[in-house]
């Protein structure tokens, strides 16, 4: 057998185990302690939305990886993110949507992965959950959130905050000391 080939399959093996890992992180700490669905909802209902999430967060990863997202592009791939979730999968969820905060948590942790990984450039913004929330001295739950003017008001805070620093690389270093 050709070394050659094998090591390039076993490249690729290790890539696409990697990417499902990240992508499965993502979706749990986007909906491991989030009430995201309504009491009906089955086990295969569930299942079948985390499926799609992870579908939706690869091809939104995609573009990151082929070029540089501006922070309007950014803020309209959560909230068609959000949509789109909400219109496919809106019976099973609480209050039959996918809120913009869930949204963000998917996308900006899955990105922040990839950036993590060197898959990515630094991305727009990040992960906006309880831990930043509570350095930023916000009272918001960002599993309550669901709306794009509320959400850009904490990434403006959340730029003071980090002054110099590109926002990415502030959350990071911020998250790693709060925990």
């Amino acid at each position: 057998m050709n070394t050659n080939t094998t090591q390039v399959s076993t490249n690729g093996d290790r890539e696409e185990f990697i990417r499902q890992e990240v992508l499965m992180l993502a979706t749990l700490g986007t909906l491991g302690r989030n009430p995201t669905y309504n009491e009906r909802a089955t086990d295969v209902q569930k299942a079948k939305f985390r499926d799609e999430l992870k579908e939706q967060l690869a091809t939104l990863g995609e573009k990151y990886e082929h070029r540089n997202v501006n922070k309007e592009e950014h803020v309209e791939n959560i909230r068609s993110l959000a949509d789109a979730m909400s219109n496919r999968h809106g019976s099973i969820l609480k209050c039959k949507r996918f809120r913009i905060g869930s949204s963000q948590k998917a996308l900006n942790l899955y990105l922040k992965y990839l950036w993590c990984l060197g898959k990515i450039d630094m991305p727009p913004h990040c992960p906006i959950d309880g831990v930043i929330l509570k350095y930023l001295k916000c009272d918001d739950k960002w599993t309550e959130l669901d709306c794009i003017k509320k959400y850009r008001h904490i990434i403006k805070k959340a730029k003071e905050k980090a002054g110099a620093h590109p926002l990415a690389f502030w959350e990071l270093t911020t998250f790693n000391q709060q925990r």
